[in-house]
């Protein structure tokens, strides 16, 4: 077959199988299975036959239909992120798209980014065609808790298997070890000669995520293990209809309620920023006279020169976790896979 070129492009098509066969004088047979690792190279003449055959290809640009493997195999190599692309509700960090990203690379499959709006994530009847003839082996999803817990069940219960990012379940999900680092974090805080320690937060509703229980419950379990007193807090949730105070303001009285406090592990970064601004308006330093410590996704300390300790959270790994996860139920066709919690590995920053 003649090779032609596309107009404009100056490329020469790609050959197909059968014209990368015909040039090596061999059978289709026999190239696919020396391309796929499945030839028996067991003596000089085979394996170096089969060298000359992977030149030739990687020489002609020779690219598998991967199409037509997927048909075969019954596999498609990829699999579908999903989560919400509204405004305050499309939170998932970077380095948990790169953990999944780099897990995908490694086994050679593709990753599918997918952005719903709410309304269409929160009724099942409007789920695009993505969960019905998606050309993917299986799902990652993320959300937040705003969604109910009827929408969760609806993600589990699609054809597709199906991996739940950053909540807490007994099955098929993948998350932070919240509780055990935010003890750790207050032991890191009590080695600092700190013994009056508060925990801060934003006022949540009455169903917040696992991380804000778990947070507050690792950092009451180490004050008492520490024989210190835990009561240096704010009320964490709210009622439903509760109008949200700007984090500043309740920082200020979080500092007018308890003066005597030397250091503050925050909930996240925004409730630190403001926890510092709110001790230096109120005329204390910051580290010197109160030290504050915050959970994030990135060490802050270093890269912005606010005097605030980190706690990297590790989304990467999760995300790697995750990946794994869901090949072990693909590959083996079982969805009853227990959770895992992924222990934080980095110190305090």
């Amino acid at each position: 077959m003649t090779t032609y070129t596309v107009p404009n492009m100056g490329r020469p098509q790609p050959v197909t199988l059968e014209e990368l066969a015909a040039r090596a004088g061999v059978s289709p047979g026999t190239v696919s299975r020396v391309l796929n690792g499945k030839n028996k190279e067991n003596r000089p003449a085979i394996a170096k036959r089969s060298e000359e055959i992977r030149q030739l290809a990687l020489q002609l640009g020779y690219r598998p239909n991967t199409a037509a493997r997927s048909i075969i195999r019954g596999r498609f190599g990829a699999v579908a992120f999903v989560t919400c692309g509204d405004a305050g509700t499309d939170w998932y960090p970077i380095s948990g798209l790169n953990g999944i990203h780099t897990a995908l690379e490694k086994i050679e499959w593709r990753l599918m980014f997918n952005e719903l709006p709410a309304s269409k994530i929160n009724n099942p009847d409007l789920v695009p065609q993505l969960f019905r003839e998606s050309a993917v082996d299986g799902i990652i999803v993320n959300l937040l808790p705003v969604f109910s817990q009827q929408t969760v069940d609806y993600f589990e219960q699609q054809p597709l298997p199906c991996v739940l990012l950053n909540l807490k379940r007994k099955m098929r999900c993948v998350y932070p070890d919240e509780f055990s680092r935010s003890a750790l974090a207050v032991k890191w805080l009590h080695k600092r000669k700190h013994q009056r320690i508060g925990f801060f937060s934003r006022l949540f509703p009455p169903a917040p995520h696992y991380s804000t229980l778990d947070r507050f419950a690792g950092y009451q379990r180490a004050m008492k293990s520490l024989g210190l007193p835990s009561h240096r807090h704010l009320d964490l949730t709210g009622p439903q209809d509760a109008v949200p105070m700007p984090a500043l303001q309740r920082a200020e009285i979080f500092l007018k309620t308890f003066p005597d406090v030397q250091a503050v592990l925050c909930y996240e970064m925004e409730e630190a920023v403001c926890m510092s601004y709110a001790a230096e308006r109120a005329g204390r330093r910051v580290p010197q006279e109160l030290e504050v410590i915050s959970f994030s996704e990135r060490e802050v300390r270093g890269n912005t020169g606010l005097s605030i300790a980190t706690v990297p959270i590790p989304f990467q790994e999760v995300g790697r976790r995750a990946v794994e996860m869901l090949q072990v139920m693909i590959e083996d066709g079982n969805r009853e896979v227990p959770s895992i919690a992924i222990p934080y590995k980095s110190a305090v920053l």
